[in-house]
């Protein structure tokens, strides 16, 4: 087995609001797992910035190849937000 390897990534990305019309460009950062040769996963995901003010609520954040449900509350994203 390969020793797993780990460093802090920043990718841009999309927010987008489940339910409602809202949509902003972000950039977040990630912490990047080896888990073999040529393979990764993404974890530990937090907000760098974010294009424009969008309300509270769930979204589905598009970033590093994946899709993620989301929840936005006070410029803070929570994992496991929007279904």
């Amino acid at each position: 087995m390969l020793p797993t390897y780990k460093e802090r990534v920043i990718a841009d990305g999309i927010l987008r609001g489940h339910g409602h019309d809202a949509e902003a460009q972000c950039r977040v950062s990630a912490t990047k797992i080896s888990l073999s040769i040529g393979e990764f996963a993404y974890s530990h995901y937090e907000l760098v910035s974010i294009s424009k003010p969008v309300p509270d609520g769930n979204y589905h954040l598009f970033t590093l190849g994946s899709v993620s449900p989301v929840r936005y509350r006070g410029g803070i994203l929570l994992w496991g937000g929007a279904t």
